[in-house]
């Protein structure tokens, strides 16, 4: 439209006449401790259970617990570093999940420390996983290895499910 009045193919600007809609401003929804501990249980044994459990241990955002790795456990020193992601994305129309370093913003880039019940949950997650390998055999997928969130089957954990089925345990869990 600018280009159009410099060229003079129109007088003046349209768009310079049009109110912006006013943005809502967001408010994040907060679980007090019972409702927490009823969603845990309801999670339990389902495939949100680990995302879960972190979510409400640490307070992070979906794509970065879901791109949470076991290289950045350090189980020595009790520590977990946030340093990467998985996003969904459309690529030429089709939905994908997409694994990167660049975080939302620099001061997501942290250190945070793992007392001992986040790390024994951790060396079960590990675990239980090993057991799906093994049960699982080539059948078992190895691209996501070093993830902490997959599925049974060793498959990354799809954000979109995340967010669908975290709505459908909720509700189960408040009734």
């Amino acid at each position: 439209m600018k280009h159009a009045v410099k060229s003079r193919i129109i007088k003046e600007n349209p768009c310079d006449f049009v109110d912006r809609p006013k943005t809502k401003k967001y408010t994040g929804e907060y679980h007090n401790a019972n409702e927490i501990v009823k969603l845990l249980e309801v999670a339990k044994g389902t495939t949100l259970e680990v995302p879960i459990f972190i979510a409400a241990y640490f307070g992070l955002r979906r794509s970065e617990i879901l791109g949470i790795r076991w290289s950045a456990i350090d189980f020595a020193n009790g520590l977990l570093t946030v340093c990467h992601k998985v996003v969904r994305v459309i690529k030429n129309g089709k939905v994908a999940k997409v694994a990167t370093d660049e975080l939302k913003t620099e001061s997501s880039h942290r250190v945070l420390p793992l007392d001992d019940n986040m790390l024994e949950f951790f060396k079960s997650v590990k675990k239980q996983q090993e057991w799906n390998k093994s049960v699982c055999g080539n059948s078992y997928s190895k691209e996501y290895d070093d993830y902490v969130c997959v599925n049974a089957m060793g498959e990354l954990i799809n954000p979109d499910y995340v967010s669908c089925a975290f709505g459908k345990l909720l509700k189960n869990a408040t009734g």
